[in-house]
């Protein structure tokens, strides 16, 4: 992209005044309000050319495109760039049988909602991204040191059977 960029075509100025409601106004280009004048159409075209070529010589253009082609076309993942950091934010997460189980498993830290461990694994696994793959060694090492250190406390066969029997009441069975 140029670093200087060349100034736009000229837009003649041509001030036509009127009074509105007892105040003048001035219009420095009421001329191009006919849209069909062969005058306003040569302005119009000359803008857009100049446009074209600015826009067409961004680098990366292409690659901006399509991420705002898939956005639009409601891609599920969005990221955010700053220094050596991405952030993903992520509305529909591979490997999640559920966006609302998902939700009930997450924390929310200083207002942010955070998605449970064993999630992210889940759905960083089931991308295929190559970026994600890599994470996953070291999120899984995270994971398993984390568990070793903070076993899950036992629970009874009774306490278990009991959450199944009021979760089975929950569910609207067909016919129910």
């Amino acid at each position: 992209m140029r670093t200087v960029v060349d100034p736009p075509p000229a837009t003649p100025i041509e001030p036509v005044t009127e009074v509105l409601h007892g105040v003048e106004i001035t219009d420095p280009y009421r001329w191009l309000e006919d849209q069909n004048s062969p005058r306003t159409r040569k302005w119009i075209e000359e803008q857009s050319a100049y446009t074209r070529a600015y826009f067409d010589a961004i680098p990366g253009r292409d690659r901006i495109r399509k991420r705002v082609e898939e956005l639009l076309a409601g891609k599920d993942v969005v990221q955010i760039k700053s220094g050596p950091f991405d952030v993903d934010l992520v509305f529909a997460p591979d490997g999640i049988a559920s966006f609302a189980e998902a939700k009930a498993r997450s924390l929310t830290v200083e207002g942010f909602r955070i998605a449970n461990l064993r999630d992210i694994i889940a759905s960083k696994r089931a991308s295929g991204r190559e970026k994600d793959l890599l994470d996953l060694p070291l999120l899984e090492r995270f994971q398993q040191e984390f568990e070793r250190l903070n076993p899950a406390p036992l629970r009874s066969a009774a306490e278990i059977a009991r959450e199944r029997t009021a979760f089975a009441r929950e569910i609207r069975w067909p016919g129910s």
